[in-house]
């Protein structure tokens, strides 16, 4: 059985590693935090944690570079405003839990011309492969354990065409319109069409419970201070 497919020789292939953890209770308890890999010399180097989470009625956010946590308008704007950060993690993670977002996001419900194509294994994995067009008409890869049932790869296809998105663009704007101005520069200095794959594998690791606190009201507690339970996981990525 063949291992999956890694890069495409005329495409850029960027590879990211994120560990994260989730909890979600229904109807709209929901916890996410995630660590990336540490930047400079690792010596020194310290990883990036950062998490949002639903507190009562507020969904807060504490991202590694930030002082403290913010309050945020809601949980679908904090998880889209985490996209980046978080390589994808957090819009492909949350897509597949909250039913406010499965007919928005990147899930089956949204994919076109739906196939099973050959099985293949990663890391020692044997897992079937489902390929279609997704929400933005990019073609996606999904790789799932044969045994297990969980999702060990993601594959997207991006097309980036030249010029600005005026629809994304307005998008950001009722967000952050600072933001929107730098993504308007950005995609004005672009010349040319770039296409590439973005790779997200996915492993298991054994975390902590999180710990509900009863006496604040707040269901979850982040402190980025703290080293998190999830750096050990990198291990094996």
């Amino acid at each position: 059985m063949p291992e999956a497919a890694g890069s495409e020789p005329a495409a850029e292939v960027h590879r990211h590693r994120v560990a994260f953890k989730t909890v979600y209770l229904a109807p709209n308890k929901y916890y996410f935090e995630w660590a990336e890999p540490p930047v400079g010399d690792p010596a020194t180097a310290t990883h990036r944690v950062s998490a949002f989470w639903t507190q009562g009625e507020q969904v807060l956010r504490l991202f590694y570079s930030m002082p403290g946590a913010q309050i945020c308008p809601s949980l679908d704007h904090v998880i889209a405003g985490s996209a980046g950060i978080s390589k994808g993690s957090s819009v492909t993670v949350a897509s597949y839990l909250l039913p406010s977002l499965m007919s928005k996001m990147r899930t089956l419900f949204r994919f076109k011309e739906l196939v099973r194509v050959d099985d293949c294994r990663i890391d020692g994995h044997t897992c079937h492969t489902l390929k279609g067009q997704n929400w933005n008409g990019g073609e996606e890869h999904l790789y799932i354990d044969s045994k297990e049932f969980l999702l060990r790869r993601t594959r997207v296809a991006f097309v980036i065409k030249p010029g600005v998105d005026e629809a994304q663009y307005e998008a950001i704007k009722r967000a952050d319109p600072a933001q929107a101005e730098e993504y308007r520069k950005f995609r004005q200095s672009q010349t040319a069409e770039r296409r590439f794959w973005n790779q997200i594998d996915y492993h298991q690791a054994e975390v902590n419970k999180l710990e509900a606190n009863g006496a604040s009201g707040a269901l979850f507690k982040f402190d980025p201070l703290q080293e998190s339970d999830l750096i050990p996981s990198f291990a094996v990525l």
